[in-house]
């Protein structure tokens, strides 16, 4: 199951070139960017992006770009396909003259960003050097491989610019979507760049891949999308054409990016629950069924530190209930709730906490629909703190509870350090046979905040107050202050 730990944040580590927004392309809404071009084929491009996997495993594939056109135009493309490989078809003037690459290695981390670079040249003598792609840095060709490997003939133009084409971010003309977070979106018409042009290996880490500022030449067609306005999130920062906007909102503009990484929730830790993940992996809908009730963790582990995060409940039916708290193992069974073990602690929405399997009554935290729970969880002291709409709650008196000073908390179970993955996860899961929606906030929520408050660091978007000294659970939080 990926998990970041602390001194493992991945390619999600600062810099001196901080990204500040991404775009979150859920699935489900059916989303995309488009722009009609009005080039002609060209035998040199590169497209450089950032992603952040969501929906992994989709039947249909995740075509992040696709250009398409009228009859005899040809059909460029880059994907995740069904079995999580990547999969990059470049389609010159003729079927036979276009590049096609099949990864042997699998890309299914959603904890993980990954910078991606597609280098088109098919002016190059070397015929491998016409069709390259890179993964952090790193020329496929000397890691995994490919499973699958065309070269462009010579000098062959892709139709990828091709006047009458149209080119998609996020879906394709069959009306397939993707769901994932996207950022830093360059693509350039008539040249190929290096990945060194986009991005560089820390300094302290030099096995580290992370982002800098590019400076590139565009060309007619191309176009750099940074996705810094809300309103306009198809923006050419360029400025260039804009790209036009289907079934995107403001409210996908995120803060989680290639430089500070959220925790979302996990959807490879779903073997039991069957659960629905959707809005980049911050909402879950529980499966449902009175035989199914196990509970779904985040991508990120604490081992030490304060740390907070919300729980909008969206909806709730059923003849059950739900859980939030936290759980320092996987579900072993179906019908694992959450609260069962010494290793997890759960707020079930009828006033009582569950550990060992244990329910013990709490304050006044019956919630329902539109409710906005709150957790703070003290790993210094060995505790956690649970909250509702603003208010802290004790385990005798309802209200009155503060994380600062300590009141109103709840020891948790077990010292991290003997648990069996040694650190704890925020977990969420259903009670019986409820089919409940929630929507996780470790700081990039997928609802919309009507106040909107950040850590002491400055870092995510909360309903409420985040008590002193408390902090939001992304990559910048495990690096500086937390673990």
């Amino acid at each position: 199951m990926p998990l970041i730990l602390p001194g493992n944040v991945a390619s999600a580590t600062a810099g001196a070139y901080e990204i500040a927004n991404s775009c979150r392309f859920n699935l489900g809404d059916s989303p995309q960017l488009s722009k009609s071009v009005g080039s002609s084929a060209t035998t040199k491009y590169t497209l450089s992006l950032w992603v952040k996997r969501a929906d992994i495993g989709t039947a249909a594939g995740q075509r992040f770009l696709t250009s398409t056109g009228g009859s005899g135009l040809g059909d460029t493309y880059f994907r995740f396909n069904p079995s999580n490989i990547m999969e990059v078809s470049g389609h010159g003037s003729n079927a036979a003259g276009g590049g096609y690459l099949v990864t042997n290695r699998v890309f299914e981390d959603p904890s993980a960003w990954y910078h991606i670079v597609v280098r088109y040249d098919s002016t190059e003598s070397t015929a491998n050097d016409r069709f390259r792609l890179y993964i952090n840095g790193v020329d496929e060709r000397t890691v995994g491989g490919y499973s699958s490997s065309t070269m462009p003939n010579s000098d062959v133009a892709d139709n990828i610019t091709a006047d009458g084409n149209t080119l998609r971010i996020g879906a394709t003309t069959s009306l397939q979507y993707c769901g994932m977070y996207m950022a830093e979106i360059h693509f350039s018409e008539g040249q190929s760049y290096a990945p060194t042009e986009f991005g560089e290996y820390d300094e302290d880490s030099p096995t580290i891949w992370k982002p800098k500022k590019a400076s590139i030449s565009y060309g007619t067609s191309g176009f750099y999308l940074d996705f810094e306005d809300s309103a306009n999130l198809g923006n050419d920062a360029n400025g260039g054409t804009d790209l036009s906007e289907t079934n995107i909102a403001a409210i996908d503009q995120c803060t989680d990016t290639p430089t500070n990484s959220f925790c979302t929730l996990n959807p490879l830790d779903n073997y039991y629950q069957e659960a629905t993940f959707s809005e980049g992996n911050c909402k879950v809908v529980t499966e449902g069924s009175s035989a199914v009730y196990a509970f779904v963790t985040g991508t990120i582990g604490l081992t030490a530190g304060k740390w907070y995060f919300e729980m909008k409940m969206t909806n709730s039916t059923g003849g059950g209930g739900s859980f939030y708290g936290v759980a320092a193992e996987l579900a072993t069974s179906a019908s694992t709730e959450l609260g069962q073990t010494a290793n997890q602690i759960g707020f079930l929405n009828n006033d009582t906490t569950r550990t060992s399997n244990t329910a013990t009554a709490f304050g006044d935290g019956d919630y329902t629909t539109d409710d906005i729970m709150m957790c703070a969880l003290d790993m210094t002291n060995s505790r956690i703190f649970f909250g509702k709409n603003g208010v802290w709650m004790t385990p005798s008196a309802g209200s009155g509870g503060d994380p600062t000073d300590g009141t109103g908390n709840v020891a948790l179970p077990t010292a991290v350090a003997s648990t069996p993955i040694g650190a704890y996860l925020p977990a969420f899961g259903a009670y019986m046979n409820a089919a409940q929606t929630m929507e996780p906030n470790f700081g990039n929520p997928s609802f919309t905040i009507s106040s909107g408050n950040a850590d002491a660091n400055g870092y995510g978007n909360f309903e409420y107050a985040v008590p002193s000294g408390y902090l939001a659970i992304c990559t910048k939080n495990l690096g500086s202050d937390g673990g």
